[in-house]
């Protein structure tokens, strides 16, 4: 189901592709918020170089100048945008296509020009949380996959395919492990070729037994290192993973109604765990930026007198503490989806807003000082 809800989102966001012109703005002055109409909203935010930002959903990518004002598209082709990076001129996405055991890497230019266009196939398993990383002058495509041709077995194996940045196949190495319970994968913290970290989500847990849903596996010289299990008895998620400048992880969702999220060291011990709710509304974390000394979380609430969704903002300092809540109040419905940085007093959020009473999704571009005002 969670495969065909992605799909089903990815045609919707096509069907949007309406070939309506942006919002612009000035691009003499740095504007307070940007609005890309009907682009389907934004859930990533890169900056391939300090006069250039791209966002990017599912379905399609934009490249902005420096202030946000509009330059040029890039749609998908066969696969659909699950992870985007930038490096140097080039544009790199990677997703799962049609065929759920398959995936698609492709490269753009800062243009949004198609460049080039591979896949890869892993017999009948169902590859999840497909990620890239440039190490030195490869392309690495790392994703999970999980067998179970024996159900007394149970086995997760663990892919990375490098690549050139012309589209070169450079090889493939995997690594196989028996995980404590089935689950699906969400994130990959890929460090080297041998080094990395896999987060993922109990398919099925049972309360009674304490099992909390949120596993953790950290890879060191390509075996397992250390393992954990975090969560509540409720249902909990993990949107990002981020490796903080300490070296520690830092894990960003939701649990019950509250936004959550935890702080790992690089020996799996939780160095401090927070959740930020008022035991009625719905608070949702989506993603996390470190600056300076403190630690900017988005996602967005439903704490209004309509329930409608609203945009959320929560600082607090490297060890957790301190939180300071900032609600977006605007007339229709906002997310924060992510957030990114150029310079240390500059904290840049990018997400949706939803024309009120319509199917109308543009992309949001909010730009703040270092302190997330």
């Amino acid at each position: 189901m969670k495969y065909l809800y992605r799909f089903l989102i990815f045609f919707f966001y096509l069907g949007l592709w309406t070939g309506c012109e942006p919002d612009e703005s000035p691009s003499d002055t740095a504007p307070k918020e940007i609005f890309i109409e009907d682009e389907g909203g934004s859930n990533g935010i890169l900056f391939p170089n300090d006069n250039t930002i791209v966002i990017y959903n599912m379905a399609r990518g934009a490249v902005l100048d420096r202030n946000g004002k509009f330059q040029h598209r890039f749609s998908i082709r066969s696969h659909v945008f699950d992870y985007m990076i930038t490096e140097g001129n080039q544009i790199f996405a990677t997703g799962k296509t049609e065929d759920p055991n398959r995936l698609g890497v492709s490269a753009y230019n800062l243009n949004g020009d198609f460049l080039w266009e591979k896949f890869v196939t892993r017999g009948p398993e169902m590859v999840e949380a497909p990620t890239l990383k440039m190490l030195g002058n490869e392309l690495i495509l790392a994703f999970t996959s999980t067998t179970n041709e024996d159900p007394t077995s149970l086995q997760k194996t663990i892919y990375l395919e490098a690549f050139s940045k012309n589209g070169d196949v450079l090889g493939s190495s995997d690594f196989r492990f028996k995980p404590k319970a089935d689950f699906f994968t969400y994130h990959i913290v890929i460090e080297s070729k041998s080094n990395f970290l896999v987060q993922g989500q109990r398919k099925i847990a049972d309360p009674i037994l304490d099992e909390q849903g949120i596993l953790i596996y950290r890879f060191k010289d390509g075996r397992v290192y250390w393992e954990t299990e975090k969560g509540g008895l409720g249902f909990s998620t993990v949107t990002s993973v981020i490796k903080s400048p300490t070296g520690d992880f830092l894990f960003v969702g939701s649990k019950q109604t509250s936004a959550w999220a935890f702080l790992l060291n690089d020996s799996g011990n939780t160095l401090w765990n927070f959740d930020h709710g008022d035991g009625i509304n719905r608070n949702w974390f989506m993603d996390a930026i470190y600056i300076g000394n403190s630690i900017h979380f988005c996602g967005f609430s439903n704490a209004t007198p309509n329930q409608k969704e609203t945009a959320l903002i929560f600082s607090t300092d490297l060890a957790g503490g301190g939180g300071i809540e900032k609600i977006y109040n605007g007339t229709e419905s906002y997310r924060h989806n992510a957030v990114g940085s150029r310079v240390q007093d500059e904290v840049i959020f990018v997400g949706t807003r939803t024309i009120n009473n319509t199917f109308r999704t543009d992309s949001w571009l909010f730009f703040t000082d270092g302190k997330g005002e």
